[in-house]
């Protein structure tokens, strides 16, 4: 179970990812091929990735990320940004704050061959978006999308539009914590 620390409270929340029951974790080289994609990902965003380093393994992937940056007016203002909430007691690390389209925006990045987008994603970033709008005493509406990566370097963009995903995650957070009370 991936935990946050909040630095107000010190305790220890879920993630939102740990909170989804039917979350696609993959298997082990998939998690492990996601991470290192994201933190290229976090380099491509700060100009700071080498290509040369790059593990071939990855490298379709980023260059699927790097296709959708040039072909887009995807603007990336932050990324791979931890947001917590102690009021709901959880946290996650949300990839993508920016503008897209003209519309602010709110972005979680998959790899994998997604010819759809899964109800997961849907609650997954509705969550952090709510999150993120508690954590900085934000109003504004984003847009929430998914940018799935796959391994011949391209990219598919789902928008994520289920009014009622928020309030899904909370049944989920719900069931979370009264299944840890009876664990104890």
């Amino acid at each position: 179970m991936r935990q946050y620390k909040s630095t107000k409270t010190g305790k220890l929340y879920p993630s939102v990812t740990t909170v989804l029951p039917d979350f696609p974790w993959g298997n082990e080289e998939a998690r492990d091929r996601g991470t290192q994609v994201h933190k290229a990902c976090y380099l491509i965003n700060h100009g700071a990735l080498d290509w040369d380093s790059l593990d071939p393994r990855i490298e379709p992937y980023v260059r699927g990320y790097d296709l959708l940056l040039k072909e887009t007016d995807l603007s990336v203002e932050l990324s791979e940004l931890t947001v917590l909430s102690d009021k709901y007691k959880t946290a996650g690390t949300v990839d993508i704050i920016g503008k897209m389209g003209g519309h602010n925006i709110i972005a979680d990045i998959k790899t994998g061959e997604y010819s759809q987008k899964l109800p997961s994603w849907e609650v997954q970033v509705a969550a952090y978006d709510r999150l993120y709008k508690e954590m900085i005493g934000e109003k504004r509406e984003r847009k929430r999308y998914a940018f799935v990566l796959n391994r011949e370097g391209n990219y598919r963009i789902f928008e994520l539009t289920e009014p009622d995903a928020w309030t899904v995650f909370l049944s989920y957070l719900r069931v979370h914590n009264w299944q840890r009370r009876w664990e104890k």
